[in-house]
């Protein structure tokens, strides 16, 4: 089963207001021994900035990586 998430890609990016993320986000679900968990379904949120994601819900990928799609920043500077 599931034990924990890993980041794989998409933290700590700057942009315009508005744009899309030059990175796409990304993690991973694991299992207690670190072996990727395939068929997972991870649900993401924006939580500040009034961003979008184009999926809010996706599932691991064979290799337990999960990945929203697109992410474009919300209208205004600041923390997205």
């Amino acid at each position: 089963p599931p034990a924990r998430v890993e980041k794989v890609s998409g933290d700590v990016q700057q942009g315009g207001a508005g744009t899309a993320a030059f990175l796409p986000i990304a993690l991973r679900v694991v299992d207690a021994a670190g072996i990727p968990v395939p068929g997972v379904t991870v649900t993401f949120g924006v939580t500040a900035g009034l961003g979008t994601l184009a999926q809010g819900a996706t599932v691991t990928d064979p290799q337990g990586v999960a990945r929203p799609g697109a992410w474009t920043l919300g209208p205004a500077a600041g923390t997205n």
